[in-house]
C-alpha cells in the first residue's frame, strides 16, 4: 500500500496542479471550493500512505516478534 500511495501522491499533485492550481493562476484568484479540492485530494493520499506506513510497521513488528518466539521454542 505505501508503494501504491507513494505513486498516488504524484498522481494527485499532477491532478491538483493541472485542475486546481493552474487554472487559479491563470485567473488570478483561488476559489474556497479550489482550496477545499486541493487541502482534500492531497490530504487523502497522505492520510492512505500513512495506513500503509502504520500497517507496515505493525505487521514486522508481529513477524520479529512471532520469529523469536519460534527460534526460543527451537532452543528451549
Amino acid at each position: 500500500m505505501y508503494g501504491v500511495m507513494t505513486a498516488g501522491m504524484a498522481q494527485a499533485v499532477g491532478w491538483v496542479t493541472a485542475h486546481e492550481i493552474q487554472p487559479a493562476v491563470r485567473s488570478g484568484e483561488l476559489s474556497a471550493r479550489g482550496a477545499v479540492a486541493i487541502v482534500a485530494v492531497v490530504g487523502a493520499v497522505v492520510v492512505l500512505t500513512t495506513i500503509g506506513v502504520l500497517l507496515r510497521r505493525i505487521a514486522g513488528g508481529f513477524t520479529m516478534f512471532n520469529v523469536a518466539a519460534d527460534y526460543r521454542r527451537r532452543v528451549t
